[in-house]
Formats: C-alpha cells, structure tokens, sequence
C-alpha cells in the first residue's frame, strides 16, 4: 500500500477521527491513518483484518500521546481522559479541575499538539527509511538528467501501477544514460513507499578467465543476489530449487521492486525476462539494457534516444562546470551546436569529449573527428577513449587499466591501491584524475565512497589496452 505525506490539516482532522473511533472494534475512523507509514509498519505484523488496523492506529496514538506527556502533561491526560476513558467532556472538566469550556479549549490544543508529535514522528521514519532505501542501491546521487523529465513522470506511473507492468525495460545504446535514468526513476518512486523493499542487482561478468557469461550463469547471479537481500536467513549450500522457493516466495508476498542494470546481450535480456515474470507480481522489475526484445505481455518497454541539440548543450555546460572547465561553462549555442552535429547526442560522449578538452584543444578534437569520418558509436567511442588515455598521467593509466577488474558495485581506495600498486601520494590525484575525465563512476556515501567504470570504459580496457578478443568481452 502506498504511504502518503499527508498535509498538516489533513492530518489533523483524521487524528480527531482516529481518537473519536478509539473504542471502536474495526478500522472504523481510523482508516484513514493507515496512510501513514508510522501505522503501516505495525500493520505488517498483524495482517490486513479491520481490528488489526484499529490496534495499531491505537498502538501508535498512544505511544504518540506519551511523547505529548513528556512536553504537556495536562494536555496528554485530557485526551486519555476524553477519548481512551470515553468521558464526557463534563467529567473530564470535574477531573482536571477545569470549566467545561476551558476543557473544550485544552481539547483542541491537545489535537493539535498531538497532530505535531505524529506529524515529526512521520516525517522522521520517512527519512530514515528512504536514507535505507537509496543506501541499499549503492549508485551515484548526484547525477543530473537531460532530456528525460516526460520519461521519468511515464515510468514512475509504471511501476507504481498495482497491477501490470511487472516488468519495465529501458534499453538503448551504450552511454546513453539508461542506468542514469534507473537510478533517479527509483529514487523518485522510493518515497511513496509502495515498496517493501528495493535492490539494485548489476550482473557480475568477471568469469575465472576471459569468456562470455552464458544466460543460465546470469540467471544464477541474480538469484544468488537476490537471496543475500531479501533471504539472507538461508543457510549457505542450500540447493539451487529450494533457494529460489524462498526467493520466489518471498517476492509474492509483499511488492518488492528489484533493478537489473546493464543488460549487454539480446540472449540474457529475452531469457532473463522468461524468468523474471515467474517472480513477479506483486513485486517489479526495472532492466536497463542494449536491446529492445519483442513486445511481451506484462513488459513496459522504453528507448532512450540521444539528446536534442539544446538539451546536449545544457549537458556540455553543466558537466564543464562540474569538471572545472570554465570556458566551456559558458559555451554559446552556436559552438555546443559544432559539438553536437560532429559528436552527436549520447549523454556520455559528451561528456568524455567535455573532459578530454581539459588537455587538448577543442578544434584539435573535432578536427580528428572529422577526419575519422563515422557515425558509428563504438568507432566514436575508441576514439574519444584512445585520445583520454594518451593524455592521463602515468599513474591514472595504471590506475585505469586495473579498473576492468572491479567488482560491478565498485571498489574503495584502499583496494585499488592494492590493484594497482599505487601509493597514497599517487592514488588520490590519479583518482581525482579519472573522475574528472569521466572515467570513474563514483558510488556510495561520503563516508563510504566506492568508485566503478562504465561498461563501455570496460571494453575499451579489455579490448584496447589488455587485448582480449573482442566477442569475449
């Protein structure tokens, strides 16, 4: 059930039902607090009978009125008076030694004060739980999106929707900013809290030697992640058959919402979602990837495109702005546009282009691109990351290059200076370095901070500089 912010007079007004239906044997006036996420909690344990919603409604009025205690002792006991004890207002006067009309009185402030304590109490589990929520997806939270605002109003619908899709897809090309979309689509669905729980899943590809990572090995990573987030009380070994049961069984309870970033291959993506649909409803799941599979009932399919020309320039500008290029800061419409018609409109190549011209002229750079004469995006990419890599220091290509080894969800600085054998006095500037370029992801908290490539500076590392075959990457 989808918990909803309510505003302060809504509020208010409820809280007085809730107090008159005190007494009452079902949910009765007190339904309407099962927005509350304060209520929904305790409500899980005792399921969705109409008396096991009014027990807790009365559960959290009272812990709610022994806050009040604490700062109003007067105003706590006239509401235990007037709506736990059921007494008239008379007696309840006679009782505190007040005028019926002063009583009256003390009554409305009492509400209000006690409309205040759920109203902080509310706000304060909403934080909480939403800090958990997008602590558990481990991905950048300070990504800004171009070009996208319409898609992410469309997919938030989507998956908020109770019934189908169970399954969304948003595919598109690489760079193009799937995983970007994803993880900003999830933050905005989290608050409604629709969801129990969430997980952002990556496929690990890191086989024990180079070679491609078959379907049914990608299903067996999902699994395995999926039963450390929600089933970590299974016991280690136990049977493939029997793990998925409690996944599956798990994920049919209640809705859960599940994210599968970076799909690569036409085979994964349509056998994954043969799967996936077997898991599903009540719970969802988000896949970004390369491919757009046939229309499959239950599947809400979205492409990503390049940028319009004048969303591209916001990017140029805000990602110079971001990288310290100032000039490019304030670049003007007519030479974002010279960018755009020789670059074209991908989200990262933009990007990487921005930040290779913190060392090389920018006439210099579409110069060669014109010379190399391509349209096609792998042929634009090893370009950009051929002329990045010439241009990084020794110490950020040895960093670089060890980079195809982290694990999808990202690697902190101690291990990389162990990767990499680098020393403090190298690793920090090498690592400022590659963010700067575009080339570290950066991931986590600040107090928890993880860094990770993008799939296609994988590529270019393993195709380029370590030169594994190309169909084994």
């Amino acid at each position: 059930m989808t918990s909803v912010m309510l505003d302060r007079d809504q509020l208010k007004t409820l809280v007085h039902q809730a107090l008159r239906g005190w007494n009452s044997p079902s949910g009765g006036p007190g339904e309407q607090l099962s927005a509350l996420l304060l209520v929904q909690e305790q409500r899980r344990a005792l399921g969705p009978e109409p008396a096991a919603l009014r027990l807790v409604t009365n559960q959290v009025l009272t812990e709610s009125v022994d806050i009040l205690a604490q700062q109003d002792e007067l105003s706590a006991r006239v509401l235990r008076l007037r709506f736990f004890e059921d007494e008239i207002t008379l007696m309840v006067a006679q009782r505190i030694g007040r005028g019926e009309d002063q009583t009256k009185r003390l009554q409305r402030k009492a509400i209000d004060q006690l409309t205040q304590v759920l109203w902080e109490r509310e706000n304060a589990l909403r934080e909480q739980r939403i800090q958990e929520f997008e602590a558990a997806l481990g991905t950048q939270t300070n990504r800004h999106l171009f070009g996208v605002e319409a898609a992410l109003t469309s997919l938030t619908a989507e998956l908020l929707r109770p019934d189908t899709p169970w399954v969304v897809l948003i595919s598109g090309i690489g760079g193009i900013g799937k995983s970007t979309l994803a993880d900003a689509l999830v933050r905005q669905v989290i608050p409604h809290f629709y969801f129990e729980q969430v997980a952002w899943l990556q496929i690990d590809r890191q086989p024990p030697a180079p070679g491609r990572v078959d379907e049914a090995t990608i299903y067996e990573n999902v699994m395995a992640q999926l039963a450390a987030r929600f089933c970590p009380y299974l016991q280690p070994g136990l049977p493939a058959g029997e793990r998925n049961l409690h996944i599956r069984q798990t994920l049919k309870a209640a809705p859960h919402l599940i994210v599968i970033d970076d799909l690569e291959a036409k085979e994964e993506t349509d056998s994954l979602l043969a799967s996936l649909h077997d898991l599903a409803s009540p719970s969802k799941f988000l896949l970004t990837s390369r491919f757009r599979p046939p229309g499959r009932d239950g599947t809400f399919s979205y492409t990503l495109t390049e940028l319009h020309p004048a969303t591209a320039a916001q990017l140029i500008r805000h990602h110079a702005q971001d990288t310290g290029a100032t000039e490019l800061a304030a670049i003007s419409d007519t030479a974002a546009q010279t960018i755009y018609n020789t670059i074209g409109g991908n989200p990262l190549a933009l990007k990487l282009v921005v930040s290779l011209a913190a060392s090389l002229p920018l006439p210099q750079i579409l110069d060669d691109f014109i010379e190399v004469n391509t349209r096609d995006v792998q042929d634009i990419y090893r370009h950009i990351y051929w002329k990045t890599w010439h241009s990084l220091s020794p110490a950020g290509q040895q960093l670089l290059e060890i980079m195809h080894l982290a694990a999808p969800i990202g690697v902190t600085p101690d291990e990389m200076a162990i990767m990499a054998g680098l020393d403090k006095a190298d690793l920090l500037p090498a690592i400022a370095e590659l963010v700067h370029r575009s080339l570290l992801d950066v991931r986590g908290s600040p107090w928890d901070r993880r860094y990770a490539i993008h799939a296609l500076t994988r590529a270019f590392l393993q195709t380029e500089i370590i030169h594994w075959p190309e169909d084994l990457v």
